[in-house]
């Protein structure tokens, strides 16, 4: 009997213990969703209609916060909307394409507005390679306008850097010669020379400047070199630098050229060769007389620019002369 009247009691205090636990527990919920309304409550009056209806929709049937949910909702879809139309407005586009492709913008005129950000995108980089090609940026200026794929006349202004880079690039190697020809570094005059087409600018007055210097340049030395050994060895090789970059019909630059090759080439000076010396290396300009002294390793050749012959030994390890 005594131990029916313990379970009895630890039945009853189990229960009572249950009970006020679940109780408590209920009380703290309904503190929670009381709290949770109020915030929701002040984010809608505060405009935050994202938020709250977000915050609405979780509390359920708690209240009337399904009918505030509701309501927040379209409220919600205008917000997201005007932050978007302001994302735009700002030049934020791609910003504002991710905004009004946001799923909960469902009934608003979110494709119209995305065509309206492509739009004012293609406008926008429009403007910014018409910057690039006016600042002389050819490269990026084209690139640019390539990727506009075909918007307004983007692809005739693409082509039209293509041409104001080749025109700069002329200008740079005209204006680079005359200003070297100034400063006397003949040589590197020359190369810039050589890399203006013909008729563009004055260039064969700027051509007539560039051989006078040259050929003054050349007997000059050639003048300082001439008679002595020591002195030809000296001055003879710049004497040549400037005057080989002259036609061979310019004036009696010719002459000199001669004169100078002779004096450094000796024996393999050749007057009828376009270098002024036996290219014996180089096959167009000669051609074997003997074959049959190979045999032996030995052979006669002849220079097809002037005629003259000699033997050489033939070199089986490089199968050349």
């Amino acid at each position: 009997m005594v131990w029916v009247i313990v379970a009895a009691a630890i039945v009853v205090w189990i229960v009572g213990l249950w009970l006020i636990l679940n109780l408590s527990n209920k009380s703290k919920r309904k503190k929670r969703c009381e709290a949770t309304y109020r915030k929701a409550v002040s984010q809608m009056d505060g405009g935050d209609y994202e938020n709250a209806a977000f915050l609405f929709e979780a509390l359920g049937d708690y209240k009337d916060s399904a009918q505030l949910c509701e309501k927040c909702k379209p409220l919600s879809r205008r917000m997201l909307f005007d932050r978007a139309v302001a994302l735009m407005d700002a030049g934020k586009y791609s910003d504002a394409i991710l905004e009004f492709s946001d799923s909960r913008l469902d009934g608003e005129p979110t494709e119209k507005m995305i065509e309206e950000c492509r739009a004012r995108m293609r406008e926008r980089d429009y403007r910014r390679a018409l910057e690039k090609m006016e600042a002389g940026e050819y490269d990026a200026a084209r690139q640019a306008f390539e990727s506009l794929a075909g918007y307004g006349d983007s692809r005739a202004k693409g082509l039209e850097c293509e041409r104001l880079k080749r025109e700069a690039g002329l200008r740079r190697n005209y204006e680079d010669c005359v200003a070297r020809l100034e400063k006397g570094e003949l040589l590197s005059a020359t190369r810039s020379f050589r890399m203006i087409p013909d008729g563009y600018a004055d260039k064969a007055a700027l051509g007539e400047r560039l051989y006078a210097a040259l050929y003054e340049a050349g007997v000059e030395r050639y003048e300082k070199g001439k008679g002595d050994y020591s002195a030809g060895k000296q001055w003879f090789p710049e004497a040549k630098s400037f005057l080989e970059e002259l036609p061979r019909d310019y004036g009696d630059a010719d002459d000199y050229m001669r004169s100078i090759c002779q004096a450094l080439y000796g024996s393999d000076f050749c007057p009828d060769s376009p270098y002024y010396k036996h290219d014996w290396e180089n096959l167009e300009h000669v051609v074997e007389v003997d074959n049959e002294l190979r045999k032996i390793g030995h052979g006669r050749r002849r220079c097809k620019c002037c005629g003259i012959e000699e033997d050489f030994s033939y070199d089986y390890d490089t199968d050349g002369y």
